[in-house]
């Protein structure tokens, strides 16, 4: 800009700089959305709650895992996300913000998924008055024994499990965030 230079060596055209290669996106076809939701119908509830989640809402698995009752409104079909489970090795789970800027937010789900999460609400509320004073109260969706927040490796543990015992085609879990968004764009 200050001319000390006669040329700007990097508008050069001699310079070659690697193209980026896009990621191989994967997502699950119509028929496999299909067959999925059929499996899940013989599923315990924590893992249709769980898949169904994924693949209804989009959300990242920190986000899944984070999850409380009290982000729902099951009368109203909404869902709040604001936080997000992670691990680090020898310490206990934690939750944060989510991974962007946008990553709070607060939208509709299909009555299909309230249906299953009333039901699943019903069972963890069995569970919770079995343990009495040893449940822990925070209020998690998917948790241990006891009530305390699931280790976020786990979805991607039990979605594994599924997709054998049904014979559907392994992709990873993030891929059902990729495949809500297909449906939703479709």
């Amino acid at each position: 800009k200050m001319e000390y230079i006669e040329e700007d060596i990097s508008s050069s055209k001699r310079l070659v700089f690697p193209k980026e290669e896009e990621p191989n996106i994967e997502v699950f076809s119509k028929d496999e959305v299909e067959a999925i939701f059929e499996a899940l119908k013989s599923e315990p509830l924590n893992v249709r709650a769980l898949i169904e989640i994924a693949l209804m809402t989009g959300c990242r698995r920190g986000e899944i895992v984070a999850l409380k009752w009290s982000d729902f409104d099951l009368d109203k079909q909404t869902i709040s996300i604001s936080r997000s489970a992670y691990k680090i090795s020898d310490q206990e789970v934690k939750t944060k913000l989510p991974k962007s800027r946008n990553g709070i937010r607060k939208f509709s789900i299909p009555s299909r998924l309230c249906e299953t999460l009333k039901e699943y609400k019903e069972h963890c509320d069995r569970c919770k008055a079995m343990w009495g004073d040893n449940w822990n109260p925070e209020g998690y969706l998917f948790t241990q024994y006891d009530g305390t927040i699931m280790h976020p490796d786990s979805p991607t543990r039990q979605y594994s499990k599924f997709l054998k015992r049904h014979g559907i085609r392994h992709i990873k879990f993030h891929a059902l965030r990729h495949t809500a968004a297909t449906i939703l764009l479709t």
